[in-house]
């Protein structure tokens, strides 16, 4: 699969790429004070994973592919594709 959707592979890889560290920039401040407010819990982090009832699993898998989807999305596709539609969410939005 070198060509797919009109981008060469490791271009749309490299986008991808760029969109997870935009991602974990927009989410790294929020993440610090999050870890710096529940220190104390983060202690029993794993127990209280782990014992999530289903509603709570879904919003998780929910949320993780929020983040997932965008980046498969952008490698099948290719980026000139979401270049041309405005951006990364055009892939979303058309």
């Amino acid at each position: 699969m070198q060509v797919h959707g009109g981008a060469p592979f490791w271009s749309s890889v490299a986008y991808a790429a760029m969109f997870l560290l935009g991602t974990l920039a927009t989410l790294a401040l929020p993440a610090l004070c999050w870890a710096l407010m529940a220190e104390s819990r983060l202690k029993n982090f794993v127990a209280d994973f782990r014992a999530l009832n289903s509603e709570l699993w879904l919003l998780f898998l929910v949320c993780i592919g929020t983040i997932v989807l965008p980046v498969i999305t952008a490698v099948m596709v290719g980026n000139r594709y979401c270049r041309r539609c405005g951006g990364f969410k055009g892939c979303f939005l058309t």
